[in-house]
């Protein structure tokens, strides 16, 4: 998945890797595997820092998984 992100990134791509990540963010977090969802959210902050919401995503994660190190 992160792969294909960054392969679309290097290409001109970008808005579609970050969907692509969306979309595995949301399925992560569906079946409750925080730290997929949290490494996944941090891919996409790499993709697009600027994006207040993917930064808010990478403390929800942190905070429902309880990681002190991440808060």
């Amino acid at each position: 998945m992160t792969r294909i992100a960054e392969r679309r990134a290097s290409i001109g791509q970008r808005d579609a890797g970050v969907q692509e990540l969306e979309a595995a963010l949301g399925g992560f977090k569906s079946s409750g595997d925080l730290d997929t969802a949290a490494s996944v959210a941090e891919e996409i902050v790499r993709l697009a820092p600027t994006v207040l919401k993917y930064h808010q995503k990478r403390v929800e994660f942190a905070f429902r998984a309880s990681a002190r190190m991440r808060l």
